[in-house]
């Protein structure tokens, strides 16, 4: 019987019992940026406030830092070597102030805006799972599949507790940093100010275009994955009806059919990413060369300091740079954020023995692809090499700011072309790595998508019983793990090649330049290491509890709104809610505690940064006064250590992903490689041409090895003749008949035989 749920709309979560037109009229209203928050309480706001504070005070500590460095170049061009050292103290001493300040305010902001987002999306989740239950049946027939439901719990939720809680922080951060950037440049310099804008506009357009692009593509992409979780749910919760019907092969085509649509998205994903970043990042670049070639003429014209252009030049990019830093980043994190939740192995002490196999078989699944990551990895190289070596432009740039008029012109100039030259290298290695790369993870996940459904649906039906292997979770597995591997083998694979070539060229120049000043700094660089290995240790072990929980969360929902008839028939709404916020409110929790971890990892950062730059130019002044180096050589060494230490952030930062990567692949060779019981695809045995026969069941008992307890089959006899049909179905109370979820009437058994 069918049941209906009442109640109208509560907390702005629900439905409507209008027609058609009202909900295609509410599926069409768009949420304002302050109604995302309409879920706060009075703690979540609290939180946010504190949390504002820190991201605003964290980004207009970059901007402030364009000052101290404009200061400390005076100070080097224009002190003699006797006078060097006092001046630079001063200014070392504000870089220190700076770096606890700026510590401080990143842990408030990454910790506040963390756990307000958690509690917020957990708040979310439990209204939206309440609201979906009380619809009337007919909605789960014509408008919401379980796929669907369970997808936008877990994966639109998730990009809403991003927005919640880290992108809320970042917003402010930039904004802040854009503003305060500007401030600062036009009270140091308006007139080099005023032509460094014209670049903005260019930045922003090309920004735009790309996210506009690439949101198009991201939502075709997520409609071609949401039909392919589709077709996993309703594939496993029926897995009994497609293996009577020897269904399995038709399941996987459909679903093949629907990953290689996704892969043709991968590509044009990729390629509009790199056309973005790699057209954002030549701009920059020519923006540089604008300004070192006008830096330089003020110089001569209008009494400007090399500190004073370097001031403007660094507080107008880095505001323009930080509000259009990753101009993609949000519409490119809707599809990675698309599907959460987690995955356990099986039989882990095998598994644990195998992790390193796992990984080099992940890349020889990857084998066909090689000469395409060879190419990726050669566009990738020229990608990193290209920041070292903007290094010495700037070195080389800075030392002719206090050269005579003449030869500083014609430096200047040359340098600005050079610097051009650098954005056209960036327009043409950038999109050529994204997009090669972008090729190679998507076979990789098509390929790894594919072998795994595949080996699922072959498997025998008991093994479906596990709870570790319902509809939902291994929905959430195929998912979330190809999503992993793909970033190691794809998006990370590039980092990995970007930061070596860029730490390696970052490092030869570094000694090349002052080889004692280099490895007093290089000394300094392991901290930055240290503090990420430490960060991804300590969240890992949060996130392996999160994912657990996540997948016994989703299990929930899943059996609930596959057993809607069921839920709304005994009233069980409530329960079903209950079970599921206690079964989310150890993973608030959870996430809680990473988001503190994560912002003192991320404060500690700041604090080490701004650390050793102060290092770095006390002990360069140091050096110069006893004349064992010059100012340009000391920049250089700066220069070439501060993006060999963005390389090992990077690196801190990709071995979270590669422990998830390892997992992943673990958990998914553990499919590979599971032997099916009963394998209808197997060609081992006799099969034999022509089959007759009766078909006699002589008092048959039965239980699956999953539920031992639950009795099936006791003394059961049947006997069909050749050629005859028979059809049974077990009497008995109604809830007898409901074996497996969804309502399904598992005890129904119909036999065939037909001579």
């Amino acid at each position: 019987m069918d049941a209906t749920a009442s109640g109208g709309d509560q907390n702005g979560i629900g439905r409507d019992d209008g027609g058609e037109k009202k909900d295609a009229a509410a599926a069409a209203k768009k949420v304002s940026l302050l109604g995302m928050f309409q879920y706060a309480d009075r703690l979540d706001v609290l939180l946010m406030a504190v949390g504002a504070v820190g991201a605003v005070a964290n980004g207009v500590a970059e901007p402030l830092m364009t000052i101290l460095f404009g200061n400390v170049i005076d100070s080097f061009g224009d002190s003699t070597a006797q006078s060097i050292i006092r001046s630079v103290r001063k200014v070392v001493l504000n870089f220190i102030y700076l770096g606890i300040g700026a510590a401080v305010a990143s842990f408030l902001q990454v910790s506040c805006w963390t756990m307000a987002g958690e509690r917020q999306s957990a708040r979310i989740r439990s209204l939206y799972l309440n609201a979906v239950l009380r619809q009337d049946i007919a909605f789960f027939d014509t408008e919401l599949t379980t796929g669907q439901a369970v997808s936008r719990m877990s994966s639109d939720t998730l990009v809403i507790q991003d927005a919640l809680g880290e992108k809320a922080g970042k917003l402010l951060q930039l904004a802040s940093a854009f503003f305060g950037g500007f401030v600062i440049a036009f009270t140091r310099g308006w007139l080099l100010t005023l032509v460094m804008l014209t670049s903005l506009p260019l930045i922003a357009i090309a920004g735009a275009v790309s996210a506009q692009f690439l949101t198009r593509v991201s939502s075709k992409k997520l409609t071609s994955y949401g039909d392919a979780g589709d077709t996993v749910e309703q594939t496993i919760g029926a897995i009994r009806t497609v293996v009577s019907f020897n269904g399995e092969k038709k399941a996987v085509a459909m679903y093949k059919t629907l990953i290689k649509k996704a892969y043709k998205t991968d590509i044009l994903e990729g390629l509009i990413n790199g056309f973005g970043m790699g057209s954002v990042f030549c701009i920059l670049f020519s923006s540089y060369g604008l300004a070192f070639w006008y830096g330089g003429k003020l110089i001569v014209d209008k009494g400007y300091t090399g500190g004073k252009v370097i001031t403007v030049l660094f507080a107008v990019l880095t505001g323009a740079t930080y509000s259009f830093k990753n101009p993609l980043g949000l519409s490119a994190e809707l599809h990675e954020n698309r599907i959460t939740g987690g995955h356990k192995t099986e039989e882990l002490s095998d598994v644990v023995a195998h992790k390193k196999a796992s990984i080099r078989r992940l890349f020889k699944l990857n084998t066909p692809e090689v000469p395409v990551l060879l190419l990726g990895s050669i566009a990738a190289a020229v990608h990193g090499v290209i920041f070292p070596l903007f290094g010495i432009i700037m070195s080389n740039v800075i030392k002719s700011f206090y050269e005579p008029p003449d030869k500083l012109k014609k430096d200047t100039s040359f340098w600005a072309l050079i610097s051009v030259v650098m954005g056209v290298a960036s327009l043409i290695s950038i999109p050529a790595e994204y997009s090669l790369f972008a090729i190679a993870g998507g076979k990789l996940i098509e390929r790894i998508r594919t072998l795994s459904f595949e080996s699922i649906v072959h498997q025998e039906v008991g093994w479906f019983d596990n709870a570790s292997n319902s509809s939902g979770a291994l929905g959430t597995k195929l998912s979330v793990d190809a999503l992993n591997v793909r970033r190691l083998a794809g998006d990370n694979l590039a980092l990995i090649v970007q930061s070596i070539a860029s730490l390696t060229t970052g490092f030869v120049i570094a000694f090349a330049a002052d080889w004692r000043l280099a490895l007093i700094i290089t000394c300094v660089i392991p901290l930055v290491g240290a503090q990420g290995y430490a960060q991804v240790k300590f969240l890992k072990g949060f996130n392996e509890d999160a994912k657990e929980m996540y997948e016994n969360a989703s299990q929930v929902a899943t059996d609930a709104v596959g057993s809607i008839r069921t839920v709304a028939s005994f009233c069980a709404e409530k329960s079903v809610v209950a079970t599921y916020n206690e079964k989310c409110e150890a993973l608030r929790k959870q996430g809680i505690r990473s988001g503190i971890v994560g912002g003192l990892g991320y404060g500690f950062s700041f604090l080490i940064l701004y650390l050793t730059y102060g290092l770095c130019f006390y002990v360069g002044a140091q050096f110069v006064r006893q004349g064992k180096t010059t100012f340009p050589d000391v920049f250089k060494v700066f220069f070439a250590l501060v993006l060999a230490s963005i390389g090992v952030s990077q690196a801190s930062a990709l071995a979270s992903d590669a422990t998830k990567a390892r997992d992943s692949a673990i958990s998914i060779f553990s499919i590979l490689d599971r032997k099916s019981k009963i394998d209808s695809s197997s060609k081992d045995g006799m099969a034999l041409d022509n089959v007759t026969g009766n078909i006699d069941f002589n008092n048959v008992s039965f239980k699956y090895p999953q539920r031992p307890d639950v009795q099936i089959f006791s003394d059961f006899t049947l006997h069909i003749p050749s050629g005859k049909e028979g059809k049974i179905v077990e009497k008995g109370r109604h809830e007898a008949l409901m074996r497996i979820k969804g309502g399904a009437y598992a005890s129904l058994v119909e036999l065939r035989s037909k001579s």
